[in-house]
């Protein structure tokens, strides 16, 4: 309708919810990629803030519209590990999706947080978000 009357802010608008919409709809296709296909992992040695970076740049737009701040506190020392991007990736998309709608427009603060442990040999992904929650079950 926008492209038809040449509204550039309805088109702006449209253009809005598609682009979110298609971004949801790669992240359920590459889900369904993942699961259809058997369980190998293809590990090859990735810094996880590779990966991370990427989660972050595909969330961007839509975190921007809603005026919500998405922050990657990545170890920089972190090495790099054995990672299978393509089995990780869906799973950090979700996250992100998950806590992008459970933050209050122009209040939210997502934070990907990926320390690593030198001794143990051991990275740990975290998505921590300042929404409010599900509450208790009772």
């Amino acid at each position: 309708m926008g492209l038809k009357s040449n509204n550039i802010q309805q088109i702006s608008k449209g253009w809005r919810v598609a682009d979110r919409n298609l971004q949801k709809i790669y992240s359920l296709t590459m889900n369904l990629l993942q699961y259809s296909k058997a369980a190998r992992a293809k590990l090859e040695p990735i810094n996880p803030r590779v990966l991370i970076d990427d989660c972050v740049e595909l969330i961007a737009t839509a975190a921007t519209e809603k005026g919500v701040m998405v922050v990657a506190d990545i170890d920089p020392h972190h090495p790099a590990i054995p990672l299978d991007p393509d089995g990780m990736h869906p799973g950090a998309d979700e996250l992100l999706s998950n806590a992008l709608d459970a933050v209050e427009p122009k209040q939210g603060l997502i934070r990907v947080i990926c320390p690593y442990d030198n001794e143990a040999k051991a990275s740990v992904l975290e998505v921590v978000d300042n929404g409010v929650g599900h509450p208790a079950a009772g």
